[in-house]
């Protein structure tokens, strides 16, 4: 039987609290319930929500980037580079430099 390899990834230390925050603050920001959010990222309204409440602390990246993209195109272009930078440093413990 072949195994699956997981998207999970485990995040940095505090990392994923500080995205949970901003992922937040941009779905506030962008006028959207929870429930909105996920029903168009195709997600559970229990997946949005452990995120923002940090009970996710290792949320995949098909959570994290379905999110993102809804949340993105309601983000001006200074918001959007600071979530991705903090996406980076949760998945890599660092920022990439561009």
């Amino acid at each position: 039987m072949a195994r699956h390899k997981s998207t999970q990834t485990p995040l940095t230390n505090g990392a994923s609290f500080v995205l949970a925050d901003r992922l937040q603050r941009a779905r506030v920001d962008a006028g959207l319930s929870q429930q909105q959010l996920a029903d168009r990222a195709g997600v559970s309204l229990g997946s949005v929500a452990r995120l923002e409440t940090k009970r996710s602390p290792e949320p995949g990246f098909f959570l994290i980037g379905s999110v993102v993209r809804v949340l993105g195109a309601a983000l001006s272009e200074p918001e959007r580079r600071a979530l991705w930078a903090d996406i980076r440093v949760a998945f890599l413990g660092h920022d990439v430099p561009r």
